[in-house]
């Protein structure tokens, strides 16, 4: 049986900045150091990179991206994602899915390691990718998602950023430096 791609993880460069580098230490649990939910919607008011792209990750793992790649994506999916000024001197912006989707983690055999019994947060969560899903109806083709679950390690934890199969396309015709795809399947 073939696999069915029903959508993309989208990646793009390290752009040198740290996202959460002066957030309020109210925002992390107390034993762990890692984020709580009550810090999901978080911004700095002037995040500092080494260079912008057009899409692009912080050190920690925050998706960030210019106002070229903000037109883009609104032309394809304007209510279910928001882009969130980071910088008061920069073309940037932190890219906020609205719709959350859950991967199949156990096909996938994701790791979950060293949960906190305090917050109940895992320190350290891989294998996002290659991504499979379980019901293929929750992915628009023209959408913005993120995963249900933050990948990575301590503060660098942060939900991984699907779109849609036809999302990917008007994407791709941009030709935006850096930015790359990998698939997601049904089966």
């Amino acid at each position: 049986m073939s696999k069915v791609i029903v959508g993309y993880f989208i990646y793009g460069p390290d752009n040198g900045g740290i996202f959460l580098d002066g957030a309020p230490s109210d925002l992390f649990c107390p034993k762990c150091g890692l984020l709580l939910s009550s810090g999901e919607n978080y911004a700095p008011e002037n995040l500092h990179t080494g260079r912008i792209y057009p899409f692009s990750f912080t050190n920690d793992n925050r998706p960030i991206c210019s106002s070229e790649f903000v037109s883009t994506a609104l032309t394809s999916d304007p209510d279910g994602v928001s882009f969130v000024g980071v910088s008061k001197d920069k073309d940037l912006f932190l890219v906020s899915p609205r719709r959350k989707v859950t991967l199949d983690y156990a096909r996938r055999k994701t790791i979950f390691a060293n949960k906190c019994n305090l917050c109940g947060h895992y320190a350290e969560i891989a294998g996002a990718s290659p991504g499979f899903i379980k019901d293929a109806s929750t992915i628009d083709p023209n959408g913005f998602y993120r995963t249900d679950v933050s990948f990575g390690s301590g503060k660098a934890q942060a939900p991984a950023v699907i779109t849609g199969t036809r999302l990917k396309e008007i994407i791709d015709v941009k030709g935006f430096l850096g930015v790359y795809f990998k698939p997601i399947f049904l089966e």
